[in-house]
């Protein structure tokens, strides 16, 4: 058995899906205010369930998922 690893470049959202969780994230902290580290803290988990799943058919496939 053979392992094949591939590494996505980093800002290339067409290759690598988990860009788009990441965008979503950068968006929702985008205009908040972090005075402190314990509110960034609190607010770290927010920003995670904020985040929706990508669609990632069209990375699989090169597809449109319509």
């Amino acid at each position: 058995m053979i392992l094949e690893v591939w590494y996505f470049p980093s800002k290339l959202p067409e290759l690598n899906a988990v860009e788009g969780c990441w965008d979503q994230l950068q968006e929702w902290f985008k205009y908040r205010l972090m005075p402190d580290l314990s509110t960034l803290k609190e607010y770290i988990p927010r920003g995670l369930s904020a985040i929706t799943e990508p669609n990632i058919w069209p990375y699989l496939t090169g597809k449109d998922s319509n």
